[in-house]
């Protein structure tokens, strides 16, 4: 009795440990350079103390996993404009509000095609943790929006690169952007910091 008991808890740990996990985000810039080898140190020597990659800013690249099996894409924050304009056919943002957009190039460095809605997959926040989803426009004069219709498909190793738009209060001073593939489901997530 007491065996059955102690399987029962185990798995019951095993099954409550596989649940309620919290996404992963990727805040570390792939470094594309190779890194030489420290040079051995004596033992007379002090251990050396491992700092904290920096955070990903505007111009780095980071890769995430979407949930489909070999689904890995690396995006790189390009850049962002602050204001932002609305293109030829797209009408003005409401009074005491602006346009804001980034510019992203997404790559499929996976085994398999990579679809997505990049609209849903971004999100900001400002200085003051107030989230901002995007906003669906027509056009924008700064360039191609990313996505064909709204939706990215791209095939191994091919890239895409366009804007993501958001029409955000005036005044608001960007903090941070992440970009969650599957339409915000998956569990991996890219960050960047704006300083």
């Amino acid at each position: 009795m007491r065996k059955g008991i102690a399987v029962a808890a185990t798995a019951g740990v095993l099954v409550v440990a596989g649940c309620g996990g919290s996404a992963h985000i990727a805040t570390k810039p792939v470094v594309s350079a190779s890194v030489p080898a420290p040079a051995p140190t004596s033992a007379a020597a002090p251990p050396a103390t491992a700092t904290a990659p920096a955070p990903a800013t505007v111009g780095d690249t980071v890769t995430v996993r979407a949930t489909q099996q070999g689904t890995t894409v690396s995006v790189t924050l390009i850049k962002v404009v602050n204001p932002a304009h609305q293109g030829q056919y797209q009408v003005a943002p409401q009074p005491g509000k602006h346009y804001l957009a980034l510019q992203f190039r997404v790559t499929d460095t996976g085994s398999a095609v990579y679809s997505d809605a990049p609209v849903n997959c971004v999100s900001v926040f400002g200085s003051t943790a107030e989230q901002y989803a995007p906003t669906v426009i027509s056009d924008l004069a700064e360039g191609a929006l990313l996505g064909s219709a709204g939706e990215l498909r791209l095939g191994q190793h091919e890239s895409a690169v366009g804007y993501v738009v958001f029409e955000v209060p005036d005044g608001t001073k960007l903090a941070r952007i992440l970009y969650i593939p599957d339409s915000g489901y998956s569990t991996d997530a890219a960050e960047w910091t704006v300083p």
